[in-house]
């Protein structure tokens, strides 16, 4: 399953857990589902939430209208940070008719490890 088809889905519970784990159930036409938006750490790399923007516990009982999942290289502008080495941006959106949440993570390391989160 891609982020994107959390589209329709009620949350039910959403918790950060760590510094790069998100769990998340859900209802899913009358099934309670369950996801993880985590990152497996290897050797030689780091990813960990660095912004949460909108509370996550006013998406509880909503129906996500939109979950977008945008990864690149390029800072956000209200980053400021310098790099010597490879790094990427995973940035997660969940939209309800009420609220919107977007959390963002950022993976770094020497430039042969994965810097992204996975979505199961």
């Amino acid at each position: 399953m891609n982020f994107f088809e959390l589209k329709g889905h009620e949350i039910v519970d959403i918790t950060v857990e760590g510094y790069a784990s998100v769990r998340i159930k859900t209802l899913h036409e009358g099934k309670p589902r369950h996801f993880s938006l985590f990152h497996n750490q290897d050797c030689c790399e780091n990813v960990r939430l660095i912004r949460e923007e909108g509370d996550l516990t006013s998406l509880k009982g909503q129906l996500i209208t939109e979950a977008e999942e945008d990864i690149n290289d390029n800072d956000p502008d209200w980053y400021e940070g310098n790099y010597d080495y490879s790094h990427t941006w995973s940035k997660y959106r969940l939209k309800t008719d009420k609220d919107e949440v977007i959390l963002w993570f950022l993976g770094e390391s020497n430039g042969y490890y994965g810097e992204t989160m996975s979505f199961e």
